[in-house]
């Protein structure tokens, strides 16, 4: 090996050079000491082989001709075999066969041999340092975990019953983690419900939440075959900053008389004073009662409640437009005039509307005259269900029973499909004034797709077109030879 002597105006930065012809790797040198960098220049695989046991360099520039070298074999350089040493591979005579042994290899890319290094070597040392940045970065978030694991064995190591809290530190970890798997979504019953079915601690749930009017306690209807649904409470006033104390303890008495010993309550709180919800647990084991951080696992799903109530709510961050049936007879008018005067050399828009058709819903409350919660509603509705998906999304309300989603049709599938089953899972009982009234009651939505033009709307709502569905999706395509105007 052929060493040069680091002068104080180079940097530190290490970079090794196993090139057969000597030349070129003068000239490559020559390129790596006008950046500042001086490179160590091997004459053979033996001795490359020996130092990058030990020292692992920012980038080691190898020719695709020395890669085997008697008994030595670069694929089976444990370094390489770890893919931890920063490879780069010369070759000499353009580009290597499929079988070429550099194929083997994780390597950060390939120089080729021409007159002028500087533009290829730059583009090489940019991968490199965007490789050292991520290992950095790595490196600095293993001491982050490393220094907090470090710091919980302390104190635990520090307390009697080791292994004990242990254990249930561990296991209240695991259920954090539980919900953490589904930080992105907006529903906290649905997400919920997924993580105590799948604990074996808990055979029992249920819930109690205020009402809209703050007059009941109401159990939301649930699909868990551990769920235990709570009758409704009427508490005699109004609480209007969360479930005061006197609604707190009836309930408790409640779940009490119904789950017996073992039991749990988790008091989940929000945007006011009192808490917004009460969680009932009926637990296998009594031990869990008293050693399980209960209180740090409430405020926990508070957060979480939280989190999820935050972004169901942005309605200021809505994507898309809300459109009224002025502005959506318009943007079909200009659809339709640009499909018929159609300009090849014009970019051409193909839109999609999506009804939801709320008439389940609707025949519900004109038949029990329960007070509904009509703006709430549909701010909810709409805009959790935009927060779920990343398409661009307009809607537009034109009639109390119809809700129109307008969507590029090559989205038309994907978002028809993400509406159904949103809509499936979404709680129309938690507008109802009286929410017993309707927690039984099937109200589903038709999701169906229109074609777009007002000629279409107006057949669709007058019930000409429903005759031709014969239980299919899409209704068909119009494709008027003139605009409707």
């Amino acid at each position: 090996m052929m060493e040069s002597t680091q002068e104080k105006a180079f940097s530190p930065l290490k970079v090794f050079l196993l090139l057969s012809d000597l030349k070129e790797a003068k000239k490559i040198a020559k390129v790596f000491r006008e950046i500042g960098v001086l490179p160590s220049v091997f004459e053979n695989l033996e001795d490359f082989w020996n130092i990058t046991l030990t020292e692992v360099p920012a980038l080691a520039l190898v020719d695709g001709e020395c890669l085997e070298d008697g008994s030595y074999n670069l694929a089976r350089h444990p370094m390489v075999r770890k893919e931890q040493l920063p490879l780069a591979i010369y070759h000499a005579d353009g580009l290597p066969s499929e079988d070429h042994l550099s194929t083997r290899i994780f390597h950060l890319g390939d120089l080729f041999r021409h007159g002028d290094y500087h533009s290829s070597l730059r583009s090489l040392l940019k991968r490199v340092n965007r490789f050292r940045q991520l290992d950095k970065q790595v490196e600095e978030l293993s001491g982050r975990t490393t220094k907090r694991d470090f710091q919980m064995t302390k104190i635990l190591q520090t307390s009697e019953n080791i292994k004990e809290r242990e254990h249930y530190h561990i296991l209240l970890k695991n259920i954090c983690n539980r919900f953490d798997l589904h930080q992105e979504m907006d529903d906290f019953y649905q997400v919920m419900t997924e993580v105590f079915d799948s604990m074996e601690e808990v055979t029992d749930f249920s819930v109690l939440e205020l009402s809209f009017n703050g007059q009941k306690l109401v159990s939301p209807k649930m699909i868990s075959a551990k769920f235990r649904e709570i009758p409704s409470l009427w508490l005699g006033q109004t609480c209007q900053n969360g479930i005061e104390f006197f609604a707190q303890n009836m309930a408790s008495q409640v779940a009490l008389d119904m789950f017996g010993g073992n039991q749990m309550t988790l008091f989940i709180r929000g945007r006011f004073d009192g808490p917004e919800k009460m969680i009932f647990l009926k637990l296998n084991d009594q031990e869990l009662l008293g050693h399980l951080d209960w209180e740090f696992f409430e405020k926990y799903l508070s957060g979480v409640y939280t989190q999820m109530s935050w972004r169901g709510n942005r309605i200021g961050e809505i994507t898309g437009q809300v459109l009224n049936s002025w502005d959506l007879f318009s943007l079909m008018d200009q659809v339709a005039m640009d499909r018929f005067h159609l300009d090849p050399e014009k970019p051409h828009r193909n839109l999609s509307l999506i009804n939801v058709d709320f008439s389940p819903l609707m025949e519900l409350i004109k038949e029990t005259g329960c007070r509904f919660y009509w703006k709430s509603f549909y701010h909810d509705f709409v805009t959790r269900f935009q927060r779920t998906k990343e398409e661009n999304i307009s809607t537009c309300a034109y009639t109390p029973e119809h809700l129109g989603f307008i969507v590029d049709e090559e989205n038309e599938d994907h978002v028809f499909y993400a509406l159904k089953t949103f809509s499936h899972r979404f709680p129309f009982w938690r507008y109802f004034d009286d929410a017993d009234l309707v927690l039984t009651r099937n109200i589903r939505p038709e999701i169906e797709v229109i074609p777009f033009s007002i000629d279409s709307i107006w057949r669709h709502l007058s019930g000409e077109l429903r005759q031709f569905r014969v239980g299919k999706r899409s209704i068909g395509k119009l494709n008027p030879s003139v605009p409707t105007v």
